[in-house]
């Protein structure tokens, strides 16, 4: 988790040029929440959506209850199968030990996974709409603060 939260704290830094509306309390950790964005929260997860609904990110936080980063990314993977996610592509580990995979949602559009962890808890960060809003989501994900 600390290197999640060093990444998150660079990447403020490389992105402090994105208009924030304010921080917001999502339970254990805070975000950034853009102007023009919205955040909601739904244990243990935040649900931060464009208000144009042309992007979101959500950021979920758990334990792993034993389980590897691979085995999370492989039961998200399935979980999104079900939900009717479709051109899923398999989990993937990275030179870290962070997984990602994509896919395109029920609704048409596609949205990027990314996992990583440390100890007994794992990040997750599913971004949608990262073709019009790239910069915006990695500024709120880099605004992420633990409590």
């Amino acid at each position: 988790m600390k290197r999640l939260f060093t990444l998150s704290a660079v990447l403020v830094l490389a992105l402090s040029f994105a208009a924030f509306g304010a921080v917001q309390d999502f339970g254990r950790f805070t975000l950034d929440v853009p102007e023009g964005w919205t955040g909601t929260f739904q244990a243990p997860s935040a649900i931060i959506t464009k208000n144009d609904n042309t992007a979101q990110l959500v950021v979920t936080i758990s334990g792993t209850e034993g389980a590897s980063l691979g085995d999370i990314a492989a039961g998200v993977a399935e979980a999104f199968k079900q939900q009717g996610f479709t051109n899923l592509t398999e989990p993937t580990a990275d030179s870290d030990g962070d997984y990602s995979f994509e896919g395109v949602n029920p609704q048409g559009a596609k949205s990027h996974v990314l996992i990583t962890g440390a100890d007994d808890e794992f990040c997750m960060f599913t971004m949608t709409g990262l073709e019009t809003a790239a910069d915006e989501i990695q500024a709120i994900i880099g605004s992420l603060a633990e409590k």
